[in-house]
Parts: structure tokens; sequence; C-alpha cells
């Protein structure tokens, strides 16, 4: 299932260059708010929060390198 997945998106990345950008760039600002608010808080409901949405994020950059792999081997 992983490997349709990584497929399916990296098929969109390829035919829509902007959008598939704008949402790897939304995931970096994501996980840059979830490292600052571990630096700054000390509840830690909010700790918690951010790491999972840290390890959310780092999920999702080792999705989007796959996904880059198989985009680069498309034809245009």
């Amino acid at each position: 299932m992983g490997l349709s997945l990584t497929l399916r998106y990296a098929s969109f990345r390829h035919k829509n260059k902007g959008a598939g950008r704008f949402v790897e760039f939304i995931v970096i600002a994501l996980a840059l708010a979830a490292i600052a608010m571990l630096l700054v808080t000390e509840n830690i409901q909010i700790i918690l929060a951010s790491l999972c949405t840290l390890f959310f994020c780092l999920g999702s950059f080792w999705f989007f390198k796959n996904a880059d792999q198989m985009r680069r081997a498309m034809p245009d």
C-alpha cells in the first residue's frame, strides 16, 4: 500500500509542480513550528502534541524523498 500511495503522490507532484511544492512547504513549516513549541513550552500536553507532529513530519519527509525518487524516473 505504501508504494502505491508514494506512486500516486509522485504522479500528482509530477503533474502539479506548484501544488506539490506548496504541500511540502506546509509540512516543513509545520515541523519548524513544532520544534519552536518544544523549545518554548513547559506544558506536557503541548510537548506531546509537538512530538507527535514532529514524528508525522519526519515520516512525511521520508515519504516525500521516496516520491521524489520515483518522480525523477518518470518521463516528461
